[in-house]
């Protein structure tokens, strides 16, 4: 499916569910106190005035904690049946370009 995102929303893979990162140190459970980012995949083409931000098979990275927030739980389906959540552009910390996929 060839569909383009707006509205400073970037469409990806849903989060897989996860859980608090917990360490053991002699015996003392600790919770990490590192951030970590989730990296999602990106699934179809996000454009900002007119220009290709961010194409599918590109990997956004998200603050770890971001995993929590509403939006992250509101999947969507298209018409072909992809299964994607739409990540708020402010949101993205980074990203990584698709060494495989064609550019456009």
């Amino acid at each position: 499916m060839n569909m383009v995102t707006v509205n400073n929303r970037v469409a990806v893979e849903p989060v897989a569910s996860s859980s608090t990162k917990v360490e053991t140190s002699r015996g003392v459970a600790l919770i990490s106190q590192y951030v970590t980012l989730t990296e999602l995949r990106v699934v179809f083409t996000y454009q900002e005035a007119g220009c290709v931000v961010y194409r599918p098979g590109d990997t956004v990275m998200i603050h770890g904690q971001s995993v929590k927030e509403q939006w992250v739980r509101e999947v969507y389906s298209s018409a072909d049946g992809t299964k994607f959540i739409l990540v708020p552009r402010d949101r993205i910390i980074g990203y990584r370009e698709c060494s495989e996929c064609p550019s456009t």
